[in-house]
């Protein structure tokens, strides 16, 4: 039996685009304009940067100011739209939603990912 070698440029693509489809978050899906609205989270606070928004393309952009770990939903109802877990104190991470006119949406912070969390709601203007 013979090895086979895979030229390094090859593996390397290859390993990005593996890793690239593991993430919830959308670092850097937020090209091609939209809305975009800070988030911080604490140990307390779950604080959009406003809690009425255009419809359409919604980045949020989490900072976990909390003591932990944490992670952001975006709920509509009691379904999660999207998610970012595993955000460390003090980094940021972006997650996009298309933002439906008239609905309302749920942020909800979860410092050291357990229990309910702190919820704010968002609305999509008509």
């Amino acid at each position: 039996m013979r090895a086979r070698i895979i030229p390094i440029g090859i593996l390397t693509v290859a390993l990005g685009l593996g890793l690239a489809a593991c993430g919830e978050d959308d670092e850097s899906g937020d090209a091609g304009g939209g809305t975009e609205v800070a988030v911080t989270g604490t140990d307390k606070e779950c604080t959009p940067s406003v809690t009425e928004i255009p419809a359409g393309k919604t980045t949020f952009v989490f900072t976990n100011k909390a003591g932990d770990v944490s992670e952001i939903y975006v709920y509509s109802g009691s379904k999660v739209v999207k998610e970012v877990e595993n955000v460390i104190s003090g980094a940021t991470k972006k997650l996009t939603i298309t933002a439906e006119a008239g609905k309302t949406y749920t942020l909800t912070c979860k410092p050291g990912q357990k229990g309910a969390g702190i919820s704010t709601d968002v609305t999509v203007k008509e």
